[in-house]
């Protein structure tokens, strides 16, 4: 690892944690929506909002490499465990 790609290690991991707080975030707003009389029709909208917004942030780092693709992972593995022990923590 040289210093130059020290930035875009940074930039896909930051891109994960992007990503991931997004997901779950829009988890939370779709699993709030279901609850809703009115609330499937936008509900629905989030599901689809988040995966097709997962699949490009993915395709995007697939493209770039193994490297930025793992990282992008690394980033929304991380994010997925803080929104789960923030979850427990709500309990």
């Amino acid at each position: 690892m040289t210093m130059p790609d020290l930035p875009q290690i940074a930039l896909w991991l930051g891109a994960g944690l992007a990503l991931g707080a997004f997901y779950f975030w829009m988890l939370g707003r779709s699993v709030a929506a279901f609850g809703q009389a009115e609330g499937r029709r936008r509900a629905i909208g989030y599901v689809v909002l988040r995966l097709a917004v997962a699949a490009g942030v993915m395709t995007l780092a697939a493209l770039q490499g193994t490297g930025p693709l793992l990282l992008t992972l690394l980033g929304f593995i991380v994010a997925r465990t803080v929104a789960i022990r923030r979850a427990k923590g709500a309990e």
